[in-house]
């Protein structure tokens, strides 16, 4: 499947001026825009944000982007009126329960979006060790933060967070283009790197750390982040500049926090500065799409001993505070996963039975005695990345919260034929962890809720995100509750 691609091209002030002949890229993923200047015919090109398409969500189709071009582009009689064009993608209607008596249709798990490929993803920088967890006495006292509070449906970024190492004010480059600020009327969840000027503002920022001689390369951009591929002067990948919107802004400090106990397991994170941006160190290898059982088994042997020495920092009352000031709380509650499954309760069967049943499904699961951690939040193979070393650095980390450590589990290993060795393996190490624990009844019951969960967080990126955006999760929420439901299993 591919995808025809229109650019309506912005001025400094963000109204269009024109857009460009339509043109053919390989990959069907919206969000997917690595290569638009080239089959484009430019020097250079910075997509915004979606402007339109032929289809109701993702992926394929003929979609249309704002985008905006540097002085060096050559548009010379090849620029075009522009269409009469809504501001929002036809039917960008927040998707909602079906009418009673019509049950929702999901789409086929092949035809649903997944994790964009490699030449869309950011990577992780280079490690020299296999990921292991320090000793007893080498563990590594957390630096005290600023208090945060839990996250809420739109969440703010909290006055005093640490926004990270800046670059010193006398080394900021000049934006291509001046950045529009944001003013009480621009659109409600639009992120910075989607307002004209934005993008070109984010690599000049990057480029006061790494130097002019680096070359961007847009790879991504919607509503959940924008990502650039920064190549030195001979070509060479040397890093990756990503930038998230506001109920993301927790990912470099986490990231930080992780690599205190294990440095070879997460990215090299080189600076973090404001609006979201983060650069990272580029790490040659792999995303581990498509692994077996021995890199997962790998991941979550390493992942363990993290994980297990938060379980220690959380009990300690300073510690647990500056942990709960960086990472959301994301403990389970019965209520708002209701509240999220409420309109699809008559038309999704099975679904009124797990809800109905969730609290003490909850409560069975606090007796498993399995403590909350820290949760990686998407520990699919897609964010693994692997060398030919068997070195693991696992990325993207804007969905890590506290919670319970089995959903990691449950994430990593949904998708095999047999995940049963790989949880036993982790069964065994909590149970070692927590002498007289049952990890493996717990997995049994969170199994359904990891699912609920995961409607939870679709529901809270469309409140938190603008209406034009929404296509691209226009199946999540259906689908989530289509497979709790499925999974109900005491």
């Amino acid at each position: 499947m591919t995808r025809t691609v229109t650019l309506v091209i912005a001025g400094g002030d963000g109204e269009p001026i024109g857009e460009l002949p339509p043109f053919e890229v390989p990959t069907p993923w919206w969000q997917d825009v690595a290569g638009f200047a080239e089959a484009a015919g430019l020097s250079d090109v910075q997509v915004l944000r979606l402007l339109a398409a032929d289809r109701a969500r993702p992926p394929g189709g003929h979609v249309t982007y704002l985008a905006q071009i540097s002085e060096k582009s050559d548009l010379s009689g090849r620029m075009m009126r522009v269409a009469d064009r809504a501001a929002a993608p036809p039917q960008a209607i927040r998707p909602t329960a079906p009418q009673q008596g019509v049950r929702p249709t999901a789409p086929p798990q092949s035809a649903r979006p997944t994790a964009p490929p490699q030449s869309a993803r950011p990577t992780a920088p280079p490690q020299s060790a296999r990921p292991t967890a320090p000793p007893q006495s080498a563990r590594p006292t957390l630096p005290p933060q600023s208090a945060r509070p839990t996250q809420p449906p739109k969440p703010k970024r909290p006055a005093g967070f640490p926004p990270g190492k800046r670059a010193s004010p006398s080394r900021q480059a000049k934006p291509q283009q001046p950045q529009e600020e944001r003013t009480p009327d621009s659109p409600p969840g639009r992120p910075p790197y989607a307002l004209p000027g934005g993008p070109a503002a984010s690599v000049d920022w990057a480029r006061t750390v790494l130097g002019n001689l680096v070359t961007a390369h847009q790879v991504r951009t919607w509503n959940l982040s924008a990502v650039w591929r920064l190549d030195d002067a001979r070509g060479n990948p040397v890093a990756w500049l990503k930038q998230v919107p506001e109920f993301f802004a927790h990912e470099a400090e986490t990231i930080r926090l992780v690599s205190k106990l294990a440095p070879a397991l997460v990215p090299y994170v080189i600076v973090a500065g404001e609006e979201g941006r983060i650069l990272m160190r580029h790490v040659p290898g792999e995303d581990a799409y498509g692994a077996g059982p021995g890199l997962r088994e790998h991941v979550l042997a390493a992942w363990h001993p993290v994980q297990a020495e938060f379980v220690r920092f959380l009990a300690d009352e300073d510690r647990r505070q500056m942990i709960e000031a960086t990472i959301p709380d994301g403990r389970l509650s019965a209520e708002h996963l209701t509240k999220v499954a409420t309109p699809y309760l008559d038309t999704i069967d099975g679904l009124r039975e797990l809800i109905d049943g969730l609290p003490e499904r909850l409560a069975a699961v606090r007796e498993c005695r399995i403590p909350d951690t820290i949760v990686h939040g998407d520990l699919h193979v897609g964010n693994v990345r692997a060398d030919a070393a068997g070195r693991c650095t696992i990325i993207d980390w804007g969905d890590s919260f506290l919670g319970h450590p089995a959903f990691d589990l449950l994430r990593l290993v949904g998708d095999l034929d047999d995940p049963g060795p790989l949880t036993d393996q982790w069964a065994y190490r909590w149970k070692s962890t927590v002498p007289g624990s049952d990890p493996h009844r717990a997995v049994r019951l969170l199994r359904p809720v990891a699912a609920l969960r995961e409607a939870a967080v679709y529901a809270a990126f469309l409140d938190a995100i603008e209406p034009s955006e929404w296509p691209y999760h226009a199946d999540d929420i259906p689908a989530a509750l289509e497979r709790a439901a499925s999974m109900v299993d005491w």
